[in-house]
Formats: structure tokens, C-alpha cells, sequence
């Protein structure tokens, strides 16, 4: 959210006084650019996302037409979420993050995640053991644990580890590949980046909510298929968004190197270390 703007004195400005604004005979006038401003600020934004034209449903950016068929993609085995927690994470880049809902197939080519361990880590949810929340941390591999932040938000994440030990990778931002107009819809935005480029952002577009907590990514709607093109090289950097203390210095957050559709890029002082896929 954009900082008030103020004064000298750092009181903010309000919106400009239309009622000054008169006619011929003094008299006010302010009811037509109220309108406007109306339209403007509540009624475009709104139907923005209707009034542009649709491209087709499957829109491939960085990879040839039809090299991928969404009704055709399976998901990874339960396996695969069993290797190491930084492993998946490493591994899932360049995976696609796929869900059929509502007629239409998402899907989405992951570029960047983050690891949460079960020691060592007090950035992990299970850091203090299990509670209702974090609970499906705690199930068989390949879970979906998806949680509210900030009372607002929600974020996707899939269980890694045997049953019992609370080990996850969080979603972090993907590149839009199928069903944009439906992420366009449920996110209200037009601009590809501002589709999926967070956390919070990739939950919404997908159409994940909180009933899809505690289910199997590895069978059934929602789910990750393997990278038809895997990046050659992946870096590893420092988690973001974390407090003092809480882990930030880890390095367990994964990335397609100078993606455009990242969350965030590095910062210039971060680590910043490049692994073979």
C-alpha cells in the first residue's frame, strides 16, 4: 500500500475540493467530476478485467505453442516429495504447479520456493512442535498445507518427509502458462507479472483456499507435473519476509536465475549461490 502523501506540515492532503469548482453564476458543480472520479477510482478497476480482450486460455511465453497440453499432465508421485526437503524445493523449479477448477486447467512453471526444515530452522511453523495449525506438517508427504497470513492472505504449501517429521516447501511464484484469464480474474489484475510473482498472489490465481488444506497434491486436482524444461542452473539464497531470529539467514530459498517473474529478486548484499538442477 502506497504511503499517505502530505504536507509540509505531514498532515495528508485529501482529494482536491471539487465543491470550489463552479459555473457561470458561482454556483457548485462538483456532483459531475465526483462522478467521475467515482468511475475511476471503483467502477474501471472493477470491470478492467472484462472490458480487455481475453487471450486464448493456454498462453505459452518462454516455451513453443502447444509444447504442452494441460489436460495431458500427470502429477509427481508421492516419492518425489520423500528426497530431502532442500532437494524438493531444488527440484520443483521449473515444475508445473497445475489445477483443474471450475472448467478451466491453471497452470503455472514454478521459478521460485523456499524450504522449511524440521530442526535448525525456527522459521518452520513446527519450529515449537504441533498445533492445530501447523498439523499438516505433520502428514504423509506430499500433503497440502495451506495457512492465512495477516489475517488476509493465504499461502500454499507441500509436505515433504515421512509422516511425522513437519518438513514443507513454500510456493513462492511461478510464470503464468494456462487459464490466465481465470488467474486474471481472480487476482483483478491484467498484468502478467502481477499475476503470480508472491506467494499470496500464486494461492489466489490458482483458486487454492483453505478447503484445499490437508489435501494430496499427489492425486487429484491440484497438483505439481514435472518440468517438461528444467532450467540448467538454480540459485539458492537467503528466505525473505522472515523476522530477526527466525531463520533468515538460511539458505534454503530457490530460484530460476534473473527470472522476470520472481517474487523478489535478491538483494545486492545477499548470498547468492548457483546449483546444477
Amino acid at each position: 500500500m502506497a504511503a499517505p502523501t502530505g504536507g509540509s506540515d505531514g498532515r495528508c492532503l485529501g482529494p482536491p475540493n471539487l465543491g470550489k469548482l463552479g459555473g457561470r453564476d458561482g454556483r457548485r458543480t462538483a456532483r459531475p467530476y465526483a462522478a467521475l472520479l467515482l468511475f475511476y477510482s471503483i467502477v474501471f478497476p472493477a470491470l478492467r478485467v472484462y472490458l480487455i480482450p481475453r487471450a486464448a486460455d493456454v498462453v505459452n511465453l518462454n516455451i513453443k505453442e502447444n509444447s504442452i497440453d494441460p489436460n495431458a499432465l500427470k502429477p509427481l508421485p508421492q516419492e518425489f516429495y520423500l528426497q530431502p526437503t532442500r532437494q524438493v524445493a531444488r527440484e520443483l523449479i521449473g515444475g508445473l504447479l497445475v489445477h483443474r477448477v471450475g472448467g478451466k486447467v491453471l497452470v503455472g512453471r514454478l521459478v521460485e520456493t523456499e524450504a522449511y526444515l524440521a530442526v535448525g530452522d525456527p522459521g518452520c511453523h513446527a519450529a515449537r512442535g504441533k498445533t492445530d495449525r501447523n498439523a499438516p506438517m505433520f502428514g504423509p508427504p506430499g500433503t497440502v498445507y495451506v495457512y492465512l497470513i495477516y489475517g488476509m492472505h493465504l499461502c500454499m504449501n507441500l509436505v515433504t518427509q515421512p509422516e511425522g517429521t513437519a518438513e514443507a516447501v513454500l510456493l513462492r511464484a511461478a510464470e503464468p502458462l494456462a487459464g490466465i484469464g481465470a488467474m486474471r480474474e481472480r487476482r483483478g489484475r491484467h498484468a502478467l507479472k502481477d499475476l503470480c510473482s508472491g506467494p499470496a498472489k500464486l494461492t489466489e490465481a490458482f483458486g487454492v483456499t483453505l478447503e484445499h488444506n490437508r489435501g494430496d497434491v499427489t492425486d487429484g486436482r491440484l497438483f505439481v507435473a514435472p518440468a517438461p524444461d528444467p532450467p540448467a542452473e538454480v540459485a539458492v539464497t537467503t528466505r525473505i519476509g522472515l523476522g530477526e531470529g527466525c531463520g533468515e539467514d538460511l539458505m534454503l530459498r530457490y530460484l530460476v536465475p534473473d527470472s522476470p517473474w520472481l517474487s523478489r529478486t535478491p538483494k545486492p548484499d545477499a548470498p547468492v549461490r548457483i546449483e546444477e538442477r
